[in-house]
């Protein structure tokens, strides 16, 4: 993912933060609330980037073919398309990837590691997604 810096500096979020959360274990710590959704961030530009979420903003646009993002790295990885770069390269294999994370998904194919598991029956999948596909096809039938 994209680091929260990468936005433009004219967002802004729609409420200010909360007065600091006291902990009596440490020193205190600050956090934004979302005034849509609830959700809480312990950055401000992380909540200034969730926002974007619900203002439907995407400030950056591609110039070759006018798809837009709400961050500049987006926008980057997506001109990889057009440009046909992938700088990430397995070592394992011959294979090349434009998307960081596409490649890290991509090792695990190699690793043997299963990060995601079914919390229904404990099945293991390399990738998020295929997680998602199995429960969607094992359990969304249930009543």
């Amino acid at each position: 993912s994209c680091p929260a810096w990468s936005l433009p500096t004219k967002i802004s979020a729609s409420s200010s933060p909360p007065p600091p959360a006291h902990s009596s274990s440490g020193p205190q710590q600050r956090s934004y609330h979302c005034s849509e959704c609830g959700k809480t961030f312990k950055r401000k530009i992380i909540l200034q980037t969730h926002r974007l979420i619900h203002t439907g903003e995407k400030p950056y646009r591609c110039p070759e073919c006018g798809k837009s993002f709400t961050k500049q790295c987006s926008l980057q990885v997506h001109e990889r398309i057009h440009t046909g770069e992938k700088p990430y390269n397995c070592s394992h294999c011959s294979k090349s990837f434009s998307d960081r994370g596409n490649f890290r998904a991509h090792q695990r194919i190699h690793t043997g590691e299963k990060p995601h598991e079914c919390s229904e029956c404990g099945k293991t999948f390399y990738q998020k997604s295929n997680l998602q596909r199995h429960q969607h096809l094992s359990y969304a039938k249930r009543s």
